[in-house]
């Protein structure tokens, strides 16, 4: 299956919040191609860059190709 990943996803997983972990985790758990767009990444970095630099490197991590 596939699934678009949007900012609140990505920023609420990053910012530990349990269902946004408990989705990301399940989505991973499968064969899903998930998927992002541009935007999505540029937004969610934006947001990412007034909090800790460590949730920036949790993002990339996340972001990376698998």
């Amino acid at each position: 299956m596939r699934y678009l990943l949007d900012t609140t996803v990505l920023i609420d997983h990053v910012r530990g919040k349990p269902t946004a972990v408990a989705l990301v985790r399940e989505l991973f758990s499968e064969p899903n191609d998930l998927l992002t767009c541009d935007a999505t990444i540029a937004e969610a970095v934006s947001k990412v860059y007034q909090t800790p630099k460590d949730i920036l490197a949790e993002l990339d991590a996340l972001l990376a190709p698998k």
